[in-house]
């Protein structure tokens, strides 16, 4: 993930790790884009995740949260992919680091506040995956059992692979982004990203044509739904219902505690969507150091012009917007 970022981008990354008492307690993924730092360019939460207790995870937040903040961090931050480890003590724990010299800017999207100015973003839907396959699939609701039956049923097969499903995969997704007004990742760094072995493409097939795309993404034991598209006239075959079924049985298989559903709108007919699994809601927050600029509120009135956009000239932008958008 952070390699493709600076592949395809050349821009420098960073990951750094945090212990206490020799275990990671939160792992910080970070990409200078410009004359900007952010946490995590073209994901929904994996740039900076906290591990370990709750109790123990507000005292290491607000350690955290100073050194991420804190110029130094980023000194010797090289072109390439550049990985530290910070080993913290219960000392610096009971300690506030008092230096001036912190970054200027710097944006992060976490489900913690974490910075000076935290906007709540949009909410993220996640499914533990305790136990067995049979048991993770037994305990969804009946009625998500049911189209995930008849998904079956209906001849929908899934694939998951990664260079070889690129063309359908990249096709119904770039599709499916104009349909919702919003520009694409670019298919030459998606085709950088799914190098990466946490990086795997997932297709669904009926009568031998694709029909519904996805793509996940692994960190740790948490395992992230991004891209995710339908053909909107085969979606009464549950296209959907029979990628995320492939794609929950491929991160138990991957030892993984967590799956994402994406980010959604809090009360949109997509995120009522994907609490029918069953799953738990997460707020996530864009942290900053300034206050949001009114720019980034303009943004809104994107979505209406991109539907009215041929798809050449969409496609013809999508590097562009990638650079400046995340």
């Amino acid at each position: 993930m952070l390699s493709a970022l600076n592949q395809y981008y050349k821009w420098p990354v960073m990951r750094v790790i945090f212990t206490l008492h020799g275990e990671m307690v939160a792992l910080f993924n970070v990409a200078k884009t410009g004359k900007e730092l952010h946490s995590l360019p073209h994901c929904d939460s994996l740039g900076l995740m906290f591990i370990g207790d709750l109790q123990e995870q507000t005292i290491v937040q607000t350690k955290v949260a100073e050194l991420i903040e804190h110029a130094g961090l980023y000194y010797d931050m090289a072109s390439g992919v550049t990985e530290r480890i910070i080993e913290l003590t219960d000392n610096d724990l009971l300690t506030s680091i008092t230096s001036t010299q912190k970054v200027k800017t710097l944006g992060i999207r976490c489900f913690t506040p974490v910075l000076k100015y935290s906007t709540p973003l949009k909410v993220v839907t996640m499914l533990p995956l305790k136990g067995r396959l049979s048991d993770v699939l037994s305990g969804l609701p009946s009625n998500v059992r049911r189209k995930i039956n008849k998904a079956a049923k209906n001849n929908v097969r899934v694939k998951s692979g990664g260079l070889e499903l690129l063309n359908d995969y990249y096709r119904l997704y770039r599709q499916a982004i104009k349909r919702h007004g919003s520009f694409a990742l670019p298919e030459k760094y998606i085709a950088e990203l799914i190098k990466d072995q946490n990086v795997r493409l997932f297709t669904a097939y009926l009568n031998g044509d694709a029909v519904g795309s996805a793509m996940l993404i692994k960190q740790g034991n948490f395992a992230e739904n991004n891209a995710f598209a339908t053909s909107v006239s085969h979606n009464k075959y549950y296209v959907s219902y029979a990628l995320h079924a492939e794609m929950i049985s491929y991160s138990i298989s991957m030892n993984c505690t967590t799956y994402s559903f994406g980010r959604s709108t809090p009360g949109s007919g997509v995120h009522i969507y994907k609490q029918q699994f069953g799953g738990v809601d997460k707020i996530l927050y864009y942290n900053s150091l300034a206050p949001q600029a009114e720019s980034l509120k303009l943004l809104k009135l994107v979505p209406p012009l991109v539907k009215l956009m041929p798809t050449w000239i969409a496609s013809g932008l999508d590097h562009f917007i990638s650079t400046r958008i995340y």
